[in-house]
Protein backbone atom coordinates (compact mmCIF):
# COMPACT_ATOMS: atom_id res chain seq x y z
CA UNK A 1 0.00 0.00 0.00
CA UNK A 2 1.15 3.29 -1.39
CA UNK A 3 1.10 6.17 1.41
CA UNK A 4 0.66 9.46 0.09
CA UNK A 5 3.08 11.99 2.65
CA UNK A 6 1.70 15.25 1.51
CA UNK A 7 -1.71 13.80 2.56
CA UNK A 8 -0.65 12.37 6.38
CA UNK A 9 1.10 15.73 6.75
CA UNK A 10 -1.82 17.48 5.99
CA UNK A 11 -3.98 15.39 8.40
CA UNK A 12 -1.76 16.01 11.00
CA UNK A 13 -1.46 19.61 10.82
CA UNK A 14 -5.16 19.57 10.68
CA UNK A 15 -5.29 17.07 13.58
CA UNK A 16 -2.61 17.91 15.65
CA UNK A 17 -4.15 17.48 19.14
CA UNK A 18 -5.30 13.80 18.31
CA UNK A 19 -1.84 12.74 16.95
CA UNK A 20 -0.19 14.10 20.13
CA UNK A 21 -2.45 12.14 21.80
CA UNK A 22 -2.14 9.21 20.03
CA UNK A 23 1.74 9.24 20.58
CA UNK A 24 1.56 9.32 24.12
CA UNK A 25 -1.08 6.68 24.51
CA UNK A 26 1.61 4.46 22.37
CA UNK A 27 4.38 5.20 24.85
CA UNK A 28 2.30 4.45 27.74
CA UNK A 29 1.30 1.20 26.56
CA UNK A 30 5.06 0.10 25.66
CA UNK A 31 5.83 1.48 29.38
CA UNK A 32 3.08 -0.73 30.53
CA UNK A 33 3.87 -4.04 28.75
CA UNK A 34 7.70 -3.14 30.13
CA UNK A 35 6.73 -2.59 33.79
CA UNK A 36 4.34 -6.25 33.58
CA UNK A 37 6.99 -8.09 32.50
CA UNK A 38 9.71 -6.91 35.23
CA UNK A 39 6.86 -7.22 37.90
CA UNK A 40 6.51 -10.73 36.51
CA UNK A 41 10.04 -11.56 36.54
CA UNK A 42 10.48 -10.23 40.63
CA UNK A 43 7.46 -12.11 41.19
CA UNK A 44 8.56 -15.34 39.86
CA UNK A 45 11.82 -14.84 41.44
CA UNK A 46 10.24 -13.68 45.50
CA UNK A 47 7.79 -16.73 44.57
CA UNK A 48 11.02 -19.24 43.83
CA UNK A 49 12.29 -17.23 47.37
CA UNK A 50 9.13 -17.86 48.79
CA UNK A 51 9.28 -21.97 47.97
CA UNK A 52 12.86 -22.25 49.63
CA UNK A 53 11.88 -20.23 52.92
CA UNK A 54 9.01 -22.53 52.97
CA UNK A 55 11.63 -25.30 52.95
CA UNK A 56 14.00 -24.38 55.43
CA UNK A 57 11.04 -23.40 57.42
CA UNK A 58 9.74 -26.91 57.20
CA UNK A 59 13.28 -28.98 57.93
CA UNK A 60 13.49 -26.80 60.55
CA UNK A 61 10.37 -27.71 62.18
CA UNK A 62 11.15 -31.43 61.51
CA UNK A 63 14.77 -30.70 62.91
CA UNK A 64 15.91 -32.31 66.35
CA UNK A 65 16.18 -30.99 68.34
CA UNK A 66 13.66 -28.67 67.76
CA UNK A 67 14.75 -24.98 67.87
CA UNK A 68 12.53 -23.20 70.07
CA UNK A 69 13.17 -20.84 72.77
CA UNK A 70 14.95 -23.30 75.53
CA UNK A 71 16.62 -24.97 72.75
CA UNK A 72 18.23 -21.88 71.93
CA UNK A 73 19.08 -20.53 75.34
CA UNK A 74 20.97 -23.81 75.34
CA UNK A 75 22.98 -23.32 72.19
CA UNK A 76 24.07 -20.05 73.58
CA UNK A 77 24.77 -21.62 76.99
CA UNK A 78 26.99 -24.13 75.13
CA UNK A 79 28.35 -21.74 72.71
CA UNK A 80 29.84 -19.50 75.90
CA UNK A 81 31.26 -22.96 77.51
CA UNK A 82 32.96 -23.86 74.24
CA UNK A 83 34.48 -20.53 74.22
CA UNK A 84 35.68 -20.85 77.48
CA UNK A 85 37.31 -24.38 76.40
CA UNK A 86 38.90 -22.49 73.52
CA UNK A 87 40.50 -19.81 75.93
CA UNK A 88 41.87 -23.21 78.32
CA UNK A 89 43.08 -24.42 75.41
CA UNK A 90 44.82 -21.69 74.54
CA UNK A 91 46.12 -21.22 77.84
CA UNK A 92 47.26 -25.09 78.26
CA UNK A 93 49.17 -24.65 74.87
CA UNK A 94 50.98 -21.38 75.49
CA UNK A 95 54.21 -21.53 73.43
CA UNK A 96 57.90 -21.17 75.39
CA UNK A 97 58.67 -17.62 75.91
CA UNK A 98 61.25 -16.79 73.49
CA UNK A 99 63.64 -13.50 73.78
CA UNK A 100 63.27 -11.56 70.64
CA UNK A 101 66.71 -11.17 69.93
CA UNK A 102 67.04 -14.87 69.47
CA UNK A 103 65.37 -15.06 66.34
CA UNK A 104 68.42 -13.09 65.39
CA UNK A 105 71.93 -15.02 64.48
CA UNK A 106 74.34 -13.14 67.02
CA UNK A 107 71.68 -12.96 69.49
CA UNK A 108 71.03 -16.74 68.97
CA UNK A 109 74.01 -17.44 69.37
CA UNK A 110 74.60 -15.33 72.42
CA UNK A 111 71.34 -17.26 74.25
CA UNK A 112 72.87 -20.69 73.29
CA UNK A 113 76.50 -20.07 74.91
CA UNK A 114 74.57 -18.40 78.06
CA UNK A 115 72.15 -21.55 78.12
CA UNK A 116 75.43 -23.71 77.83
CA UNK A 117 77.35 -21.99 80.88
CA UNK A 118 73.83 -21.81 82.48
CA UNK A 119 73.48 -25.46 82.79
CA UNK A 120 76.51 -26.75 83.01
CA UNK A 121 77.22 -24.59 86.55
CA UNK A 122 73.78 -25.96 87.80
CA UNK A 123 75.03 -29.56 87.03
CA UNK A 124 78.11 -28.72 88.76
CA UNK A 125 76.00 -27.32 92.04
CA UNK A 126 73.76 -29.89 92.02
CA UNK A 127 76.77 -32.65 91.51
CA UNK A 128 74.65 -34.50 87.99
CA UNK A 129 77.09 -35.97 85.97
CA UNK A 130 77.17 -34.78 82.34
CA UNK A 131 78.06 -37.33 79.37
CA UNK A 132 81.57 -35.45 78.55
CA UNK A 133 82.93 -32.81 80.14
CA UNK A 134 81.03 -29.83 81.65
CA UNK A 135 82.97 -27.52 78.96
CA UNK A 136 82.11 -29.35 75.74
CA UNK A 137 78.58 -30.69 76.34
CA UNK A 138 76.46 -28.83 74.37
CA UNK A 139 73.26 -30.39 74.94
CA UNK A 140 72.06 -31.55 71.30
CA UNK A 141 73.32 -27.50 69.73
CA UNK A 142 77.07 -28.66 68.68
CA UNK A 143 77.17 -27.96 65.38
CA UNK A 144 75.37 -24.64 65.73
CA UNK A 145 77.74 -23.74 68.45
CA UNK A 146 80.92 -24.82 65.71
CA UNK A 147 79.25 -22.93 63.13
CA UNK A 148 80.62 -19.30 62.02
CA UNK A 149 77.43 -18.87 59.83
CA UNK A 150 73.82 -19.55 61.02
CA UNK A 151 71.27 -20.83 58.92
CA UNK A 152 69.00 -17.44 58.85
CA UNK A 153 66.04 -19.11 57.08
CA UNK A 154 65.80 -21.69 60.05
CA UNK A 155 66.45 -19.48 62.80
CA UNK A 156 62.52 -19.18 64.12
CA UNK A 157 62.84 -22.64 64.41
CA UNK A 158 66.52 -23.14 66.01
CA UNK A 159 65.15 -20.44 68.50
CA UNK A 160 62.08 -22.56 69.52
CA UNK A 161 64.40 -25.02 70.09
CA UNK A 162 67.23 -23.55 72.02
CA UNK A 163 64.04 -22.28 74.22
CA UNK A 164 62.50 -25.84 74.56
CA UNK A 165 65.24 -27.43 75.12
CA UNK A 166 66.57 -25.01 78.33
CA UNK A 167 63.55 -25.66 79.65
CA UNK A 168 63.44 -29.19 79.60
CA UNK A 169 66.57 -29.20 80.82
CA UNK A 170 66.24 -27.11 83.83
CA UNK A 171 63.24 -28.65 84.63
CA UNK A 172 65.12 -32.13 84.90
CA UNK A 173 68.33 -30.71 86.54
CA UNK A 174 65.64 -29.02 89.71
CA UNK A 175 63.90 -32.51 89.81
CA UNK A 176 67.00 -34.31 91.42
CA UNK A 177 68.46 -36.64 88.45
CA UNK A 178 71.77 -38.25 89.39
CA UNK A 179 73.23 -38.57 85.56
CA UNK A 180 72.24 -36.73 82.83
CA UNK A 181 72.70 -39.24 79.95
CA UNK A 182 71.68 -36.53 76.54
CA UNK A 183 69.22 -35.03 74.65
CA UNK A 184 67.93 -35.23 71.27
CA UNK A 185 66.18 -32.80 68.70
CA UNK A 186 64.53 -33.30 65.24
CA UNK A 187 66.86 -31.63 62.72
CA UNK A 188 65.34 -28.23 62.04
CA UNK A 189 67.82 -26.21 60.18
CA UNK A 190 69.62 -27.09 57.22
CA UNK A 191 72.92 -27.39 59.04
CA UNK A 192 71.18 -29.05 61.33
CA UNK A 193 70.20 -31.69 58.24
CA UNK A 194 73.84 -32.13 57.27
CA UNK A 195 75.15 -32.96 60.31
CA UNK A 196 72.98 -35.91 61.57
CA UNK A 197 74.87 -38.49 60.73
CA UNK A 198 77.76 -36.55 62.49
CA UNK A 199 76.29 -35.93 65.36
CA UNK A 200 74.05 -39.11 66.26
CA UNK A 201 74.01 -37.91 69.94
CA UNK A 202 72.39 -34.36 69.28
CA UNK A 203 69.44 -35.87 66.80
CA UNK A 204 66.55 -37.92 66.14
CA UNK A 205 66.97 -39.42 62.71
CA UNK A 206 63.41 -40.96 62.67
CA UNK A 207 61.69 -37.84 64.11
CA UNK A 208 60.60 -34.79 62.26
CA UNK A 209 59.30 -31.39 62.77
CA UNK A 210 55.36 -31.99 62.17
CA UNK A 211 53.07 -29.20 61.09
CA UNK A 212 49.65 -28.97 59.75
CA UNK A 213 46.64 -26.48 59.52
CA UNK A 214 46.88 -24.99 63.10
CA UNK A 215 49.83 -26.12 65.06
CA UNK A 216 53.95 -27.07 64.98
CA UNK A 217 54.83 -30.27 66.63
CA UNK A 218 58.66 -30.62 68.24
CA UNK A 219 59.99 -33.93 69.30
CA UNK A 220 62.70 -34.42 71.84
CA UNK A 221 64.61 -37.17 73.64
CA UNK A 222 65.77 -37.00 77.08
CA UNK A 223 67.72 -39.99 79.13
CA UNK A 224 68.84 -39.62 82.51
CA UNK A 225 69.81 -41.90 85.48
CA UNK A 226 67.65 -41.11 88.53
CA UNK A 227 65.43 -42.45 91.76
CA UNK A 228 62.39 -43.59 91.70
CA UNK A 229 61.21 -40.45 93.61
CA UNK A 230 62.95 -37.49 91.83
CA UNK A 231 61.23 -39.78 88.25
CA UNK A 232 58.09 -38.94 90.05
CA UNK A 233 58.53 -35.53 90.91
CA UNK A 234 59.39 -34.64 86.97
CA UNK A 235 56.76 -36.31 85.81
CA UNK A 236 54.50 -34.22 87.83
CA UNK A 237 56.47 -31.27 86.93
CA UNK A 238 55.96 -31.77 83.16
CA UNK A 239 52.13 -32.62 83.50
CA UNK A 240 51.39 -29.04 85.31
CA UNK A 241 53.87 -27.39 82.72
CA UNK A 242 52.06 -24.43 81.37
CA UNK A 243 53.44 -24.58 78.20
CA UNK A 244 52.35 -27.07 75.06
CA UNK A 245 54.12 -30.42 75.96
CA UNK A 246 52.37 -33.75 75.45
CA UNK A 247 54.91 -36.86 77.07
CA UNK A 248 54.44 -39.11 73.82
CA UNK A 249 56.14 -42.37 75.32
CA UNK A 250 58.65 -43.27 78.42
CA UNK A 251 60.95 -46.17 79.10
CA UNK A 252 62.44 -47.17 82.20
CA UNK A 253 64.91 -49.89 83.21
CA UNK A 254 67.45 -50.27 85.92
CA UNK A 255 70.48 -48.30 85.51
CA UNK A 256 73.99 -50.31 84.67
CA UNK A 257 76.19 -47.56 87.24
CA UNK A 258 76.91 -49.50 90.80
CA UNK A 259 77.48 -45.71 91.57
CA UNK A 260 73.68 -44.86 90.88
CA UNK A 261 72.53 -46.99 94.04
CA UNK A 262 71.35 -44.59 96.52
CA UNK A 263 72.07 -47.57 99.37
CA UNK A 264 75.34 -48.37 98.22
CA UNK A 265 77.87 -48.93 101.30
CA UNK A 266 74.82 -48.67 103.31
CA UNK A 267 75.83 -50.01 107.44
CA UNK A 268 73.08 -50.48 110.51
CA UNK A 269 74.13 -47.61 113.42
CA UNK A 270 75.16 -48.76 116.29
CA UNK A 271 74.60 -46.30 119.25
CA UNK A 272 78.19 -45.39 120.64
CA UNK A 273 77.23 -45.75 123.95
CA UNK A 274 76.31 -49.38 124.29
CA UNK A 275 79.89 -50.89 124.00
CA UNK A 276 81.23 -48.41 127.18
CA UNK A 277 82.06 -49.22 130.41
CA UNK A 278 79.79 -47.82 133.21
CA UNK A 279 81.30 -47.82 136.89
CA UNK A 280 77.90 -47.98 137.98
CA UNK A 281 77.11 -51.12 136.68
CA UNK A 282 80.15 -52.95 137.60
CA UNK A 283 80.16 -54.98 140.99
CA UNK A 284 83.46 -55.65 142.67
CA UNK A 285 86.31 -56.88 141.09
CA UNK A 286 84.62 -55.06 137.64
CA UNK A 287 82.41 -58.12 137.35
CA UNK A 288 78.96 -57.07 136.56
CA UNK A 289 76.71 -56.49 138.92
CA UNK A 290 73.87 -58.93 139.13
CA UNK A 291 71.04 -56.72 140.38
CA UNK A 292 71.84 -54.43 137.82
CA UNK A 293 71.78 -57.39 134.43
CA UNK A 294 67.86 -58.31 135.23
CA UNK A 295 67.02 -54.21 135.77
CA UNK A 296 65.09 -52.98 132.86
CA UNK A 297 63.98 -56.30 131.51
CA UNK A 298 60.60 -56.97 130.72
CA UNK A 299 58.94 -59.45 133.67
CA UNK A 300 57.78 -62.16 130.92
CA UNK A 301 54.41 -63.57 132.29
CA UNK A 302 53.44 -67.14 131.40
CA UNK A 303 50.77 -67.67 128.61
CA UNK A 304 48.37 -69.36 128.70
CA UNK A 305 47.36 -72.82 126.52
CA UNK A 306 44.55 -70.09 124.47
CA UNK A 307 46.86 -67.95 123.87
CA UNK A 308 49.69 -69.79 122.92
CA UNK A 309 46.70 -71.32 120.56
CA UNK A 310 45.53 -67.97 119.02
CA UNK A 311 49.45 -67.19 118.22
CA UNK A 312 49.76 -70.15 116.47
CA UNK A 313 46.47 -68.93 114.36
CA UNK A 314 48.28 -66.19 113.18
CA UNK A 315 49.24 -66.05 109.23
CA UNK A 316 53.03 -65.34 109.34
CA UNK A 317 54.41 -61.83 108.14
CA UNK A 318 57.44 -61.53 106.66
CA UNK A 319 58.69 -58.13 105.94
CA UNK A 320 60.47 -56.98 103.02
CA UNK A 321 62.69 -53.84 102.73
CA UNK A 322 63.37 -53.07 99.48
CA UNK A 323 65.83 -50.18 98.68
CA UNK A 324 65.64 -47.62 95.98
CA UNK A 325 66.72 -48.58 92.65
CA UNK A 326 68.44 -46.19 90.33
CA UNK A 327 66.52 -45.93 87.22
CA UNK A 328 67.65 -45.10 83.56
CA UNK A 329 64.48 -43.27 81.71
CA UNK A 330 64.10 -42.58 77.91
CA UNK A 331 61.54 -40.20 77.98
CA UNK A 332 60.07 -38.85 74.53
CA UNK A 333 57.92 -35.56 74.53
CA UNK A 334 56.32 -33.06 72.11
CA UNK A 335 56.05 -29.28 72.18
CA UNK A 336 53.09 -28.32 70.68
CA UNK A 337 53.04 -24.79 69.44
CA UNK A 338 49.49 -23.31 67.87
CA UNK A 339 50.02 -21.10 64.74
CA UNK A 340 49.95 -17.28 64.75
CA UNK A 341 47.27 -16.03 62.33
CA UNK A 342 49.94 -15.44 59.91
CA UNK A 343 51.25 -18.35 59.86
CA UNK A 344 47.70 -19.86 59.57
CA UNK A 345 47.38 -17.45 56.25
CA UNK A 346 50.85 -18.25 54.76
CA UNK A 347 49.48 -22.04 55.43
CA UNK A 348 46.14 -21.76 53.50
CA UNK A 349 47.87 -19.90 50.71
CA UNK A 350 50.05 -22.80 50.66
CA UNK A 351 47.36 -25.67 50.14
CA UNK A 352 45.28 -23.28 47.38
CA UNK A 353 48.60 -23.41 45.14
CA UNK A 354 48.79 -27.09 45.90
CA UNK A 355 45.74 -28.12 45.12
CA UNK A 356 45.76 -26.16 41.59
CA UNK A 357 46.56 -29.33 40.08
CA UNK A 358 44.30 -31.33 41.60
CA UNK A 359 40.62 -31.97 40.80
CA UNK A 360 38.96 -29.14 43.26
CA UNK A 361 35.67 -27.06 43.41
CA UNK A 362 35.65 -23.41 44.15
CA UNK A 363 31.85 -23.30 45.42
CA UNK A 364 31.92 -19.90 46.64
CA UNK A 365 33.39 -18.36 43.78
CA UNK A 366 36.12 -16.39 44.95
CA UNK A 367 38.26 -18.08 42.97
CA UNK A 368 40.01 -20.40 45.61
CA UNK A 369 39.10 -23.78 45.59
CA UNK A 370 37.23 -25.25 48.26
CA UNK A 371 36.57 -28.47 48.20
CA UNK A 372 38.43 -31.83 46.37
CA UNK A 373 35.62 -33.18 43.49
CA UNK A 374 34.54 -35.19 46.80
CA UNK A 375 33.43 -32.74 48.54
CA UNK A 376 36.40 -32.94 51.22
CA UNK A 377 37.27 -29.45 52.33
CA UNK A 378 40.28 -28.18 51.75
CA UNK A 379 42.97 -26.89 54.32
CA UNK A 380 42.45 -22.92 55.19
CA UNK A 381 38.66 -23.62 54.00
CA UNK A 382 35.94 -22.22 56.50
CA UNK A 383 32.95 -23.37 56.42
CA UNK A 384 29.59 -22.09 57.78
CA UNK A 385 26.47 -23.99 59.85
CA UNK A 386 25.08 -25.21 56.89
CA UNK A 387 28.87 -27.08 55.78
CA UNK A 388 29.24 -24.26 52.94
CA UNK A 389 32.09 -22.51 52.37
CA UNK A 390 32.63 -18.31 53.54
CA UNK A 391 33.94 -15.99 51.36
CA UNK A 392 37.24 -14.37 52.33
CA UNK A 393 36.35 -11.40 54.42
CA UNK A 394 32.93 -12.45 54.96
CA UNK A 395 31.64 -12.29 58.29
CA UNK A 396 31.41 -15.37 60.32
CA UNK A 397 28.22 -17.23 59.38
CA UNK A 398 27.28 -15.66 56.02
CA UNK A 399 26.97 -18.15 53.32
CA UNK A 400 26.53 -17.92 49.67
CA UNK A 401 24.08 -19.09 46.86
CA UNK A 402 20.47 -19.67 48.13
CA UNK A 403 21.04 -20.21 52.11
CA UNK A 404 22.56 -16.62 52.33
CA UNK A 405 19.08 -15.38 50.47
CA UNK A 406 17.21 -17.61 53.06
Amino acid sequence: MNLDMKKIQVWVKANQTLAISALVSLLLIAGAVYYLMHGMSVNASMAEELTSAKTRLESLQSATPYPNAANIEFMKAEALRVEALRKDFDKRFAPVPVPEDTYTASGFKYELETMVAELNQKAKDLSIQLPTNRVNFSYSFTAQRSNLRMDTNSLRIQAEQLAHVKYLCNTLMDSGISEFIRVRRAAGATNDLLQVANNMADYLPARKIITNQFSFSYPYELVFNTSPGDLAKFMNKLQQSPYGLMIKCIKVERAASELSDELAGYQETINPMMGRFNPRMMGGGGRMDPRMMTQGRPVEQAKTAAEEEAEKALPKVTTTVLKPTALRVTLYVDFVRLKTEAEAEETKATAAAAAEGAETVDIDGDGVPDTYIDGKPLPGVTLDEYGMPVKKGAEAGQTTGAAAEE
